[in-house]
């Protein structure tokens, strides 16, 4: 399973990493969990993807030419106040019925929705919502 990990863009890289390891322990660790952070993939992909929309598009919609499965099975948020892309991105998620998790303090706890703070707030516009 491949952990689409929406870490704010100004996170610090090393603050990136740390959680992503921790993530993975809370997942438990299985050789069959990979964890990917927002910095990683956009690093890598986003010149490629041509743009915000195609990168966020690739993103929820990707898929494996190889095998043929979704790039990202899962999606998890360090935080419950999200900015305009992690929003794109998990909402497409949620829309697409894929898990959309955050994971905060050691504690994994399932995103049901997410809401509209300020839409003009492309940093801090959205907040997760939860059962």
């Amino acid at each position: 399973m491949r952990v689409f990990l929406a870490c704010p863009i100004d996170m610090d890289i090393f603050e990136t990493e740390a959680l992503a390891q921790h993530l993975l322990k809370a997942l438990g660790n299985a050789d069959d969990v990979e964890v990917i952070t927002s910095k990683y993939d956009f690093e890598e992909n986003f010149s490629r993807a041509g743009g915000w929309s195609a990168w966020i598009d690739r993103v929820v919609k990707g898929k494996n030419y190889q095998t043929h499965k979704d790039l990202f099975q899962a999606y998890v948020s360090p935080q419950p106040v999200i900015g305009r892309a992690t929003y794109q991105i998990l909402n497409g998620a949620l829309e697409k019925k894929k898990p959309v998790i955050m994971y905060r303090d050691g504690n994994l706890t399932k995103v049901t929705g997410i809401d509209t703070i300020d839409g003009e707030d492309w940093k801090n516009g959205w907040v997760l919502t939860f059962d």
